[in-house]
């Protein structure tokens, strides 16, 4: 390979890495979204697949439960669900000075649901895969 062509190669390679460096700054500054706004995201844009909606998760919450480990600065959330199961998040904060309890029982609540969105989306894609399958 000559001369020409490794600098070609070279100012190709440069390009991309250019245009990989945009998209990840693009990413960065880039809001994460709250579950209302995903939520009227999907509707705006007609995703009518079958899915989990934030309705569905809350409706399987049967108790909630919060425990604070004495002289610590961690919260664990237990959520019961519908069938009975137990799932579990937790919260904990760095420095004791910055510790609030509500809001972490608000943050291990968060990390609990998102354990019941894991889970009640394997059980949607179990199930549509034993429909398309004739399993059911």
């Amino acid at each position: 390979m000559g001369y020409k062509e490794r600098k070609e190669m070279m100012l190709e390679a440069m390009n991309i890495l250019d245009s990989i460096d945009g998209s990840i700054a693009k990413l960065k500054k880039r809001k994460i979204m709250t579950d209302d706004e995903i939520e009227q995201y999907i509707i705006d844009n007609d995703l009518n697949a079958p899915r989990l909606t934030p309705e569905d998760i809350q409706e399987q919450i049967q108790e909630v439960q919060y425990y604070h480990f004495p002289n610590t600065n961690i919260v664990v959330c237990a959520i019961t669900v519908e069938n009975g199961y137990t799932v579990l998040g937790d919260s904990s904060c760095v420095s004791s000075a910055n510790f609030d309890e509500s809001l972490g029982k608000e943050i291990a609540r968060k990390n609990a649901i998102d354990e019941i969105w894991g889970i009640e989306g394997y059980r949607l894609k179990q199930y549509l895969y034993e429909k398309k399958n004739d399993i059911l």
